[in-house]
């Protein structure tokens, strides 16, 4: 479930942005983030930060994007992780925690 909520939003990220399915995108300068469902706390994102070495990291926090900036990444230890693969329509996600 939390995969496909995300999948979504990088394809409507991608089509505002003027990326169509034929040619997708990914970016790697940064995170993706997502509202959280709505049975969750208001001011919960997920956010995902994928590596062009086909790692993805994720996470659920309250906290906002400059806050994450300093722990984000795939040094540490306790971040649920796995990988991905984009093809022309769609992300796969591998292992994802």
């Amino acid at each position: 479930m939390r995969c496909a909520l995300i999948f979504l939003l990088l394809t409507v990220t991608s089509l505002v942005k003027g990326h169509t399915p034929r040619d997708p995108k990914i970016r790697f300068d940064g995170f993706y983030q997502a509202k959280a469902d709505k049975h969750e706390n208001d001011s919960d994102h997920h956010y995902l930060r994928f590596y062009a070495s086909g790692r993805v990291i994720s996470v659920t926090s309250d906290g906002t994007p400059d806050d994450l900036k300093t722990w984000f990444n795939l040094s540490k230890d306790d971040i649920p992780s796995g990988s991905y693969k984009v093809t022309a329509k769609k992300i796969y996600f591998f292992n994802c925690e």
